[in-house]
C-alpha cells in the first residue's frame, strides 16, 4: 500500500511539473493565416480473427487528410475527411468491396498553451453496403454458414474535446472526446448518442534518430464499448512528428463490428497494417 502511494506521488510530480512547463511554452512559431498545416495519410489493415464475420471483413485500407483551415494566435480551425473501404474474401480470385464509409469532420479549436487544447465541432459518418456483400451473404448461406447482421446508419455527432501533450521527449498524448448527441437529420430531430465518450492515449516507448516505438489504448464507452491496442514502429520522420512510415499491429478483444465517428467501421479482433503519414506546414 505504501510503495503504491509514494508510486502515485511520483507521478503527481511529474504530472505537475510537466503542466508547468507546458504554461511556459506559447503558440509561438505556429504558421499563422489560411491553411497553416495539413496532414495526409493512407492505411492498410489486414484482419485475421476467425469469427463470424471473416468473409465478409478481411481487410481494410482508409485515406484521408486534417487540414488546418486558419489559425490566428490560439484560435484554429480544421477540416477531416476520411474515406474507408471495406474488403471480405476473395472468391474465384476476385476481389470483393463490401462497404464503404467517409467522416467528415469540422472542429475549432484554442490553444491554452502549447500541450492543452480544447476543441469543439461536429463529426458525420456515412456508410454504404454493396452487391458484393450480397453475394458474399447469399454464398456463405448457402453454404449454411452462419451470417451475421450488418446495420448501417448516418451519424452527425456533436462532440467536446480536450488534448494533453505531454512536453516530455518520451511523449503521452491523452485525447478526451464528449459527444452525447446525435442529430438524425431536418426530420429526425436529435437523439442521445450510443457512444457518448471517447479517450485515445498514445505513449512513445523508445524514440532514436527518426524513429520511435508508439503503443496506442483507444476507447469508445457506452452502448458498445470499444477497447482497441496497438503497439508501432514509425520510421522516417524527419521533420515532422510521426514516422512517414508505420507498421503496426493492433488487437481489440471481442468479436464484433461497430461504426461511430472517431472509427468509421472497427473490426475487433487481431491485425496487421501499414500506414504512411505526410505533413506540410
Amino acid at each position: 500500500m505504501i510503495k503504491r502511494a509514494r508510486s502515485f506521488f511520483v507521478f503527481l510530480i511529474l504530472w505537475g511539473l510537466g503542466i508547468q512547463i507546458c504554461l511556459a511554452q506559447s503558440q509561438n512559431g505556429k504558421p499563422q493565416g489560411m491553411f497553416p498545416e495539413a496532414s495526409f495519410y493512407a492505411e492498410f489493415n489486414k484482419h485475421f480473427e476467425r469469427d463470424i464475420f471473416r468473409a465478409f471483413y478481411s481487410w481494410e485500407g482508409r485515406m484521408g487528410t486534417d487540414v488546418g483551415v486558419f489559425r490566428k494566435g490560439k484560435q484554429a480551425a480544421f477540416f477531416k475527411n476520411e474515406f474507408l473501404t471495406v474488403g471480405g474474401e476473395t472468391t474465384d480470385n476476385r476481389i470483393n468491396i463490401v462497404g464503404t464509409s467517409y467522416i467528415l469532420e469540422g472542429r475549432y479549436q484554442f490553444s491554452f498553451t502549447k500541450c492543452f487544447h480544447l476543441a469543439g465541432g461536429m463529426a458525420h459518418n456515412s456508410s454504404h453496403l454493396t452487391q458484393d456483400l450480397t453475394d458474399l451473404v447469399w454464398r456463405e448461406t448457402m453454404l449454411g454458414k452462419k451470417v451475421p447482421k450488418i446495420e448501417i446508419e448516418d451519424l452527425n455527432v456533436i462532440f467536446g474535446e480536450l488534448k494533453l501533450d505531454s512536453p516530455w521527449r518520451y511523449s503521452q498524448k491523452i485525447k478526451i472526446r464528449i459527444q452525447p448527441i446525435n442529430l438524425r437529420g431536418l426530420q429526425g430531430g436529435s437523439s442521445r448518442y450510443d457512444l457518448p465518450a471517447y479517450l485515445s492515449i498514445e505513449e512513445t516507448l523508445w524514440q532514436g534518430k527518426q524513429k520511435r516505438v508508439v503503443v496506442t489504448a483507444q476507447h469508445e464507452f457506452g452502448k458498445e464499448t470499444l477497447n482497441d491496442f496497438s503497439a508501432g514502429l514509425e520510421l522516417f520522420a524527419k521533420n515532422q512528428e510521426e514516422g512517414r512510415l508505420q507498421l503496426f499491429a493492433g488487437w481489440a478483444p471481442g468479436s464484433g463490428l461497430r461504426m461511430s465517428t472517431n472509427k468509421a467501421w472497427h473490426k475487433d479482433g487481431f491485425r496487421i497494417g501499414l500506414r504512411i503519414v505526410f505533413d506540410a506546414h
